[in-house]
């Protein structure tokens, strides 16, 4: 019998297991963008682009050995998805797979078309869980919110190890500046809800560095649908929270929303 792999060969599994999934007319690559198509709410040519553009499909040699160097040993893992970015499956599960032969993957339930395509090619690299058992000396490399890695890092037993990948950072909001319409404003101010809570559907959030934000805007307000969209606010690293600076020049923080103020709408 065999022994363990070393971490350089479970990262040239994980690839071959992604190209597989991926590999051009397969029945495999068709029913996973197929599965995209449910749980991502993008359109077939926005997978068809990440899928091309934000995998790292062909690392070098050198990059692959700077990531097996980059983690610390462990004698299991556990990897906790998001469901945020259905494309972070993949580099996640190289991390867990780079710190240990045993890796438990608990997938994120929006979105688990990505990492369930690659155990089901490659079905003893890794097991997929609905829950994370993490024993002393294990290391969780987890991802969500601030909050959520908080209450997982309080939950964990004494002596294994939590990789936080949440935010990191916080977001300052301008609220002369973001368009929410006069409308909309007196709707809630006659019902008493919040138009920071609220559900709006078609609306896009973009990060963009500082100095191509002005490029950005004038190309986004150039499209018919694009004629209100504005430079809101900025990432800054800390405090790590979400403020609003209020149009009489206050600040205002925006807490983690605790139940829904109307019923769901999708």
């Amino acid at each position: 019998m065999s022994g363990p792999l070393a971490a350089p060969e479970r990262i040239e599994r994980l690839l071959a297991a992604l190209d597989r999934a991926l590999a051009p007319g397969s029945n495999a690559r068709a029913r996973l963008v197929a599965r995209l198509l449910d749980t991502t709410g993008l359109s077939l040519p926005g997978i068809e682009w990440a899928l091309a553009h934000c995998l790292e499909r062909a690392p070098s040699r050198a990059e692959r050995l700077r990531l097996v160097g980059s983690v610390a040993r462990a004698p299991r893992a556990h990897v906790i998805l998001p469901g945020s970015v259905f494309v972070a499956a993949h580099r996640a599960l190289a991390l867990g797979l780079a710190a240990a032969p045993q890796v438990f993957v608990k997938p994120s339930r929006r979105d688990p078309a990505l990492i369930e395509a690659l155990h089901a090619r490659d079905p003893q690299l890794f097991q997929l869980v609905q829950r994370v058992e993490p024993r002393p000396g294990d290391h969780v490399f987890a991802y969500g919110s601030d909050v959520t890695l908080e209450a997982l890092r309080r939950e964990l037993p004494e002596g294994s190890v939590l990789h936080a990948h949440g935010s990191g950072f916080g977001v300052v909001f301008v609220e002369e500046r973001l368009p929410v319409r006069d409308s909309v404003r007196s709707v809630c101010e006659m019902l008493g809800y919040d138009p920071y809570f609220l559900a709006c559907e078609g609306r896009v959030v973009a990060v963009v560095a500082a100095e191509q934000a002005e490029r950005a805007l004038a190309m986004w307000q150039s499209l018919p649908s694009g004629r209100d969209a504005s430079i809101v606010g900025h990432v800054q690293e800390n405090p790590a929270r979400l403020v609003l600076k209020t149009s009489i020049g206050g600040e205002r923080v925006i807490e983690e929303l605790e139940d829904d103020p109307l019923p769901r709408i999708c």
